[in-house]
């Protein structure tokens, strides 16, 4: 079916008048909204990444399975040196390993970078920093759906979108309540920290809108900025505990004073994203699709 409704897709963009359209509302959308990295539009073809409904179910009860696996390990290495050992963990790694985030789940906002082709579907590493993409493939999904070219594609299948950044809050509210013992009262403030002039400032402030859309408080700042008084992190901004989407610690070697300090603060710290089981790391939008009953 996949190949089927990807051939009526391209039939669909033979219609000049259809495919000009449906280019010039995507550029449009695109530019306002401000989705560009590295100087250059993201997803600026139209021509989405679509998934059938059972690959994609069976895709989720692999990583699933695999994820399953992780934790299991997990759980016996952080009291098994022996086994940190087999794992290949640096001493200042275990230095990390040593603090108890005070929620049970490895790495609960990683990654499994995949890739699903015609004939196989494949892994290239668990991802443990924060998955890039996330808002961007929301924001460019609710971009395609307005799109005449979809719209008309939509008639004659079933088609829906991901929505990654509700279930990464989902994760973060999980995790904190976790670490609280229960439901945290008042509602926390979203901490998005990384370094100083990084050019992914558009999908911090992509998170920022949403995390506020749905009620919480959302603040971006560096390391530095935050302030430990023994019990919570604050920050200039804001004085009441924050639950933290720390982002890519690429030098986190060099975070690990700031790292060890916030320890033990209500400060829900890990590399955090999305578990983003079969997204591609490209920015194109995905979709799940089913052919629609139509009348004879």
């Amino acid at each position: 079916m996949l190949n089927e409704a990807v051939a009526y897709y391209h039939e669909l963009l033979k219609d000049a008048d259809l495919a000009a359209a449906s280019q010039k509302l995507l550029d449009e959308g695109l530019e306002s909204s401000k989705l560009i990295f590295g100087g250059r539009r993201l997803s600026p073809y139209l021509r989405p990444h679509f998934v059938t409904e059972s690959d994609w179910s069976q895709i989720t009860t692999t990583c699933e399975t695999i994820f399953g696996a992780l934790q299991k390990v997990k759980d016996v290495a952080i009291s098994d040196d022996a086994l940190l050992d087999e794992l290949g963990v640096t001493e200042i790694e275990r230095e990390l390993v040593k603090i108890d985030p005070k929620y049970s789940h490895v790495s609960p906002t990683s990654r499994l970078d995949s890739f699903l082709t015609e004939d196989a579907y494949s892994y290239v590493e668990l991802n443990g920093e924060s998955p890039a993409g996330i808002a961007y493939a929301d924001s460019a999904s609710h971009i395609f759906q307005s799109l005449p070219v979809m719209k008309k594609f939509a008639e004659r299948y079933g088609v829906r979108s991901f929505d990654g950044s509700s279930k990464l809050l989902e994760v973060l509210l999980d995790c904190y309540a976790e670490f609280c013992g229960g439901k945290p009262n008042p509602k926390p403030v979203i901490a998005i920290v990384d370094l100083k002039d990084l050019p992914t400032l558009k999908k911090f402030e992509l998170f920022r809108n949403f995390f506020q859309s749905n009620g919480y408080k959302s603040i971006i700042c560096s390391p530095d900025e935050i302030d430990f008084d023994g019990y919570s992190n604050s920050t200039a901004r804001d004085s009441r505990r924050a639950v933290s989407r720390s982002t890519s610690f690429t030098n986190v070697y060099s975070l690990m004073n700031i790292c060890l300090s916030w320890t033990p603060s209500p400060l829900c710290s890990t590399p955090i994203g999305l578990v983003r089981s079969a997204w591609s790391t490209a920015f194109a939008a995905s979709w799940c699709i089913k052919r629609r009953s139509l009348p004879c």
